[in-house]
């Protein structure tokens, strides 16, 4: 299976493409520099198939409709809105900050995670250590140690591959980010963030409103969140507007609707989207810094108790007990 393009390779492209058609290039030219350029060789192979279909007779819409394992579908549905209008320019422009606004969220969503992860592997490396040092066997204990550790790295990559990878195990996953109450604000933060900003787009591609729900909830991130965000296409298809489909999701927050009704009332609805995208984005944004500062201090007490309850027991093992049963105690 055809791999997906990444994030910034697609928001470079986007950029790169709106700065040289807005500057009167062509798009075959455009397409030929950016080909040359790129560091990304999936991009590049892509670009240059794109332009030989081009150069045949076919629309650019076309000629990326024919990779849609390469290129996520708001990609292509914004490339149809902005060849149609005559305004590709403004597309790239619109798609750059689309991907680069993705890009920063997932950045800091992995750097929450970095620091509490570094500061376990440090206390697993620490306590090992001590372990050898006072062991009266150093290389058979060493070896024992090395084995638990293979049989631990080969455990947690099954069990990451499982809760990532497969369908069930991503349920599960899931819905267990949804069940912590911590966890859950910052998850349903970041799946309408997502939502928001790729629904506005669609509404601007001019996508039905029900298939535009079903498509941005596909990006939403979480599987939970997603089906009930899909949910909300029935009473559109059923003829409710979107504000009042809204208001009975249990996963949408209260403002959501306020502004999507507001949105309704002044005929601008992807205009409102956009704004609870960016309040969703920017609270993320806040919750995910916060993270390593929070769990950092609770980690190192962790790391402390441990190492502290080992050097207590090799001390005693190797010590103070021998010393305890010389004298009868």
């Amino acid at each position: 299976m055809a791999a997906q393009i990444g994030l910034k390779s697609l928001a470079n492209f986007s950029k790169q493409a709106a700065i040289s058609i807005k500057s009167g290039l062509t798009l075959s030219r455009t397409l030929t520099l950016i080909a040359r350029e790129t560091k990304d060789r999936r991009l590049r192979n892509v670009l240059q198939e794109i332009n030989a279909e081009i150069a045949r007779g076919s629309t650019l819409t076309e000629a990326v409709r024919a990779h849609t394992r390469r290129f996520p579908s708001i990609f292509i549905e914004m490339v149809d809105a902005g060849e149609s209008s005559g305004h590709l320019e403004n597309v790239f422009a619109r798609l750059a900050d689309y991907f680069d606004t993705r890009l920063m969220l997932r950045r800091a969503t992995v750097r929450a995670s970095v620091y509490p992860m570094i500061q376990l592997t440090m206390a697993y490396a620490v306590s090992c250590l001590i372990i050898v040092l006072f062991s009266s066997n150093k290389v058979a204990r060493a070896w024992t140690l090395a084995s638990y550790t293979i049989a631990a790295v080969i455990v947690l990559g099954f069990v990451r591959f499982f809760f990532l990878h497969t369908t069930i195990g991503k349920g599960i996953w899931d819905r267990f980010l949804l069940s912590v109450p911590v966890l859950r604000s910052v998850t349903i933060k970041l799946c309408m963030a997502r939502f928001s900003r790729t629904l506005a787009m669609q509404l601007e591609s001019a996508v039905p409103v029900a298939e535009a729900i079903e498509r941005s909830a596909l990006v939403a991130g979480n599987g939970a969140v997603a089906n009930n965000l899909r949910h909300m296409a029935e009473p559109i298809r059923r003829g409710s507007n979107l504000a009042e489909a809204v208001r009975k999701s249990k996963m949408v927050p209260p403002m959501v609707s306020e502004v999507l009704a507001v949105g309704e009332e002044t005929g601008n609805f992807s205009e409102a989207l956009e704004r609870v995208a960016d309040i969703y984005e920017d609270e993320s944004l806040v919750v995910l810094e916060s993270i390593p500062k929070l769990i950092g201090p609770l980690v190192a007490i962790i790391v402390g108790i441990v190492v502290i309850y080992l050097f207590y027991t090799v001390y005693y093992v190797h010590y103070l007990k021998p010393l305890l049963d010389m004298v009868g105690m």
